[in-house]
């Protein structure tokens, strides 16, 4: 909010103006992009279990917050594009914002905004982390992951967490932070495709209507379609490792399964 106060002023119009848009492709990966932001709002309902009344709270957090994220995504759009030409923001796509605050503040802006970046790459990772671990708790918990995953270890947190921050920290340190992040939004894609999958057969004990589920599919599908087209154009590595990846967690399952043998839950689970 501090920033598109402190640039709104420095505005011109006509870099806003449709002249500058570029190919429909390119705003068509762009959209994808955005959904890609958005489907982040799904980590909200991996802390139900830590809710008193979660069919309340939930439905209020999500709506919520996606609307105030809305409309701040529209003014630093505006206050963005408003300050910069499109090549400019394309040279400086790792620091954009930063770029588009110096104008009007100097250095000290882009500081400013690169400091305020960390801050918020901070958060989106601990938000991340958080729905893993709590996912690995539920997974551990029904037989299905090892059950040391949900053993507490120091503090009340549980050992999924620190095995899921250690392996997070092992890929960042030797696998470039594009192709995690290329390879991330498919596995995401991919799961929430899967979820919907899943709510289509649980309709009848949830109640939900049909038409937002489907349309959850669609997109994911389509977004997942369109995001594995750019990366086998513009980054082939990054597709083969999101086909590993898959792979490998097929493979583990499978040999996990087969280990364990048939799940037994006691009457009271």
């Amino acid at each position: 909010i501090a920033f598109v106060a402190i640039t709104a002023p420095s505005i011109d119009p006509a870099l806003l103006s449709t002249a500058h848009w570029k190919p429909p492709t390119s705003i068509a990966f762009s959209l994808g992009t955005a959904f890609l932001a958005f489907e982040g709002f799904g980590l909200i309902t991996n802390a139900a279990g830590e809710m008193g009344r979660p069919e309340k709270t939930l439905p209020r957090a999500i709506y919520l917050s996606i609307t105030v994220t809305i409309a701040v995504y529209v003014l630093v759009v505006l206050a963005t594009f408003g300050n910069l030409t499109t090549d400019a923001i394309a040279a400086k796509k790792e620091y954009a914002l930063a770029a588009a605050a110096e104008p009007a503040l100097g250095r000290l802006g882009f500081v400013a905004m690169a400091v305020a970046a960390l801050f918020s790459t901070a958060s989106a990772i601990n938000a991340t982390l958080f729905g893993a671990a709590n996912i690995s708790f539920r997974v551990a918990h029904e037989r299905q992951l090892p059950a040391f995953l949900d053993r507490k270890v120091w503090e009340g947190a549980r050992f999924g967490l620190f095995v899921t921050a250690g392996l997070v920290a092992i890929l960042a340190a030797f696998v470039p932070l594009a192709a995690i992040a290329n390879a991330g939004s498919a596995v995401f894609l991919l799961i929430y495709a899967f979820v919907c999958v899943a709510h289509l057969r649980l309709r009848s004990e949830t109640r939900a209507a049909a038409w937002p589920i489907w349309g959850a599919l669609v997109g994911c599908a389509a977004v997942l379609a369109l995001l594995m087209t750019y990366l086998v154009r513009n980054d082939p590595a990054s597709a083969i490792g999101f086909a590993g990846l898959l792979l490998l967690a097929f493979a583990v399952e499978a040999l996990y399964m087969r280990a364990l043998g048939p799940i037994r839950r006691s009457a009271g689970d």
